[in-house]
């Protein structure tokens, strides 16, 4: 900020009553403080358990939906032989409906 913008702020904050301005700053500091202490609580929790994982990526052979086994007009059809492929890919127990 320049020194003419900062003076200009200062000058316009005068306009107001003081207990206003610090019932603004208060309000702003209790916001900011709440987020801050969310984030912390939650979302660094959940990523320091994320990255504290080992991560398996597996590609299967590429496809496409002319090679399914299904007519191509039947969208469930599709869908289901896609995820089928897709679950083959995937440990026994993480398989769900498509075993």
């Amino acid at each position: 900020m320049e020194l003419f913008q900062l003076s200009n702020f200062f000058s316009n904050l005068r306009a107001y009553a003081w207990w206003q301005v610090g019932i603004e700053l208060l309000l702003i500091g209790m916001v900011v403080f709440w987020v801050v202490r969310f984030l912390r609580g939650t979302r660094g929790a959940r990523l320091g358990a994320f990255w504290r994982r080992d991560i398996v990526i597996r590609i299967g052979e590429p496809f496409r939906a002319a090679d399914l086994a299904v007519k191509a007009d039947d969208a469930q059809a599709v869908t289901d032989a896609i995820m089928r492929r897709v679950a083959a890919l995937m440990p026994p127990e993480q398989r769900g409906v498509y075993r």
